[in-house]
């Protein structure tokens, strides 16, 4: 191994080429940045080590289901003995417990919009256009910006509505072709989807 490479690094080059960027005036000035937005920071978490998704991941095990952003935000700040990492922590908290309506616009009108590229509490992969269900610029302020946005919580119930809705247009169908066995109702309603089906019926009835 060349002298002076850490154990482990073979190739001289790309070491001294790292090397040569931590120390350029381009990193020193993003490093200065960081340092001063990391102190401005009031809401610390007690995971560690431990990734977003790992905790996500326990929280589901244990839950039975998969976590609300706000469920994992307070694991990701209560210590071990049950109290909150600071006094924000505790205030986002006891102000989310406060309010009224679904856990996820809880959150977002408390922790505000969300940043570009990223979603609090998710973990790397998941995007805000996946999560929120829409493709637009909108979907990171959340339901407010967008009438019809959904988070990943309402799919479930939308996709069961969906079924109920199938399954009573198919009873309509049936009783329709009874009372109709001769018309071809359904092909003159799909060549006409702007136009009501009861007005039609009614003519050919009379």
């Amino acid at each position: 191994m060349e002298e002076g490479l850490p154990e482990g690094v073979t190739d001289a080059n790309q070491w001294y080429t790292l090397v040569a960027s931590w120390f350029s005036e381009e990193n020193k000035k993003r490093s200065a940045v960081n340092r001063a937005n990391a102190k401005k920071k009031n809401v610390f978490h007690t995971g560690g080590r431990k990734s977003i998704a790992r905790t996500r991941k326990q929280l589901k095990e244990k839950l039975g289901r998969t976590p609300t952003r706000l469920e994992v935000f307070e694991a990701n700040h209560k210590r071990k003995d049950g109290t909150y990492i600071n006094d924000h922590a505790k205030e986002f908290m006891d102000k989310a417990n406060e309010m009224e309506g679904p856990s996820e616009e809880v959150f977002q009108k408390l922790a505000g919009p969300e940043h570009p590229g990223r979603l609090r509490c998710m973990g790397l992969g998941p995007t805000q256009s996946a999560y929120f269900g829409v493709y637009s610029r909108g979907a990171a302020s959340g339901p407010s910006s967008c009438s019809c946005s959904h988070s990943s919580e309402d799919v479930p119930t939308l996709k069961g509505e969906l079924s109920e809705v199938k399954k009573k247009m198919e009873v309509m169908a049936r009783f329709i072709s009874k009372q109709f066995p001769r018309q071809n109702w359904m092909e003159d309603a799909e060549n006409n989807s702007g136009a009501s089906i009861a007005p039609s019926l009614g003519s050919r009835a009379s």
